[in-house]
């Protein structure tokens, strides 16, 4: 619509706001014959009428004086989009491109004097115009408005935002499963130009209408973007809390966004989407950090069972309090919970976390997830030779997880070294990999886990987690009151952990041999001690099962001094 259309349409409403209500549609249709100024007419009193009052409602064109001019001599603007906490968005005809639609967007009136706002208005220029993806919205040309202020001009995207599209009722599955690795691409692309959004939220996010039957995407709204300078050691605005408080990470919240702070809030609009609502709904942001510090919030495989379990613990660590725990990378995160939703039977995968129990073993618990034995694969079979870690002397294809310091010590005549003492401050393990031809190898033989050793502090674990047979059989001790040993076997892990306990007789300060031995193409198991039976058809479990192997490692659960145990020997082969 052109500036002329515009002066009609304003003088029609005016003149229509003085009639009666009942004789207004009558006389807005003998005002002009050109039926799109009649129709603008027509929505503008309908908007009037709704909202009850004698001033148009937020966004009506006729309150702001911009609609109709010209911009930078060039670009005609047409409407208001929208507003948000700082700018306004118009719509625009591009004159010099044959009316191209454009969008056009600048500062509030009472907020063109911030200049801190007005710093990070030139940084959305600045960061969109380092990336050039399909999936981000790009920028065209900054002009001069009338007053001096910088607009920015950016194509128009014709779609609608996702927070549009939930108000609809809630994404199918295999639609999110769809968009989710086009979301991670487009934001992994401003991550590797040294952009974070800092604020990913349903608004920002354009569904665009499917083009040869597929479906895309567009991230917008730079407008508090943060662009990366590996030669500033301090960013001078991260005293300023900015973005949108509800989908902020711990970090953001304390001033210091970072690559995880985007992948944190792109989880928290993952789970919106499937659950219908966020996490967490604190009253003020510092009741949130302290929400997100507990991590406690509804399990997603609670609130929506066929999304399965994986799914629901993929989003889960990218809402880690700790950036670290999080995924290292928005592809990474969308491209994993894609295929999680796409399948919702796949295993269950996840890093040991001891948080509870002679649980040991049994991980960070933070949902059930009830698993299925599925002992027929398709996949080869490959030797695998023992793995040990013994006297000092540990394999040399250990790998290291976390919080765990393993010292060598002498033995009684001081001439060479039988013995590992395990310390942490938290928890941590050292750990084998074993592919699944090696897992299939070792389950068709029958299998044995050795460990001798015992449990100063804390407790000592020794474990096997099958991740082609979804099981785990896990081996823990811990010292008794009395300065004995037990054994823990967990058998399943929810909102309770359940498990078979031994109490090993004897006196304290004693290290006893444990093993764990399954027969051929058997998920039961029988534990030793000391060349003893005591437990059979220990049956292992199918909660947080991942591609870790064979694991060996000591926890601070029960101590307030950091965990801290001996081991002599653990081993792992197949029969």
């Amino acid at each position: 619509m052109n500036a002329t259309a515009w002066e009609q349409v304003k003088t029609i409403f005016h003149r229509a706001l003085g009639q009666p209500r009942e004789q207004r549609s009558g006389f807005v249709g003998a005002a002009s014959p050109d039926a799109e100024v009649l129709a603008e007419v027509r929505r503008l009193l309908r908007e009037h009428e709704e909202a009850g009052s004698g001033f148009l409602p937020p966004g009506g064109v006729l309150r702001d004086q911009r609609i109709g001019t010209l911009l930078g001599g060039r670009y005609l603007i047409e409407g208001e989009l929208g507003r948000g906490g700082n700018s306004i968005v118009y719509l625009a005809q591009d004159r010099q491109m044959h009316g191209k639609k454009v969008v056009v967007k600048m500062l509030q009136d009472h907020l063109a004097r911030n200049q801190w706002l007005c710093g990070k208005f030139r940084h959305e220029v600045e960061a969109l115009a380092r990336i050039s993806h399909p999936g981000v919205v790009s920028a065209l040309d900054v002009v001069a408005g009338e007053d001096g202020r910088d607009c920015l001009v950016m194509e128009f995207v014709a779609g609608t935002t996702l927070r549009a599209e939930l108000g609809q009722g809630s994404l199918e599955l295999p639609r999110l499963a769809e968009l989710l690795p086009k979301v991670g691409d487009a934001l992994q692309a401003a991550h590797e130009h040294g952009v974070l959004h800092r604020d990913l939220k349903p608004e920002n996010i354009m569904l665009l209408p499917p083009r040869g039957g597929e479906e895309s995407i567009k991230l917008i709204d730079f407008g508090i973007a943060k662009l990366e300078d590996p030669h500033d050691a301090e960013c001078t605005d991260t005293t300023v809390l900015a973005g949108t408080t509800t989908y902020m990470a711990p970090e953001h919240l304390m001033g210091k966004p970072q690559t995880a702070s985007d992948i944190y809030a792109l989880a928290v609009v993952a789970y919106e989407v499937i659950a219908g609502k966020r996490p967490f709904y604190p009253a003020t942001p510092f009741q949130l950090f302290e929400m997100q510090k507990t991590g406690t919030f509804p399990d997603l495989a609670a609130l929506r069972p066929e999304i399965g379990a994986r799914a629901s613990l993929l989003i889960r660590k990218s809402l880690s309090f700790r950036p670290a725990d999080r995924h290292s990378s928005a592809l990474e995160f969308c491209n994993e919970l894609a295929a999680a939703l796409r399948d919702p039977g796949m295993p269950v995968k996840r890093d040991v976390s001891r948080r509870s129990a002679l649980a040991a073993g049994a991980g960070l618990v933070l949902a059930g997830c009830g698993g299925v034995l599925i002992w027929q694969r398709s996949f080869s079979e490959d030797p695998v030779r023992p793995i040990e870690f013994r006297g000092g002397q540990p394999d040399h294809q250990l790998k290291r997880h976390r919080d765990i310091t393993a010292l060598s010590e002498y033995n009684v005549a001081k001439t060479g070294f039988d013995t590992t003492r395990l310390m942490t401050q938290t928890q941590g393990y050292f750990w084998w990999q074993l592919n699944r031809g090696q897992q299939r190898y070792a389950f068709r033989r029958g299998w044995r886990i050795t460990l001798e050793g015992e449990s100063v502090r804390g407790i000592v674990f020794a474990d096997i987690l099958f991740s082609a047979f979804n099981r785990r059989w896990d081996l823990t001790l811990a010292r008794k009151g009395s300065g004995g040993q037990t054994v823990f076997l967990t058998t399943s892990v929810g909102q309770n952990i359940s498990g078979i306990e031994y109490e090993v007789p004897g006196p304290p300060g004693v290290a006893h041999v444990y093993t764990l031995a399954a027969g051929p193409s058997s998920p039961s198991v029988t534990l030793t001690v000391d060349g003893k039976e005591c437990v059979r058809d220990y049956e292992g479990y199918s909660d947080y099962v991942e591609d870790r192997g064979f694991i060996v490692g000591q926890s601070s659960y029960l101590s307030a001094n950091g965990g801290e145990g001996i081991v002599r020997r653990a081993r792992f082969e197949a029969a």
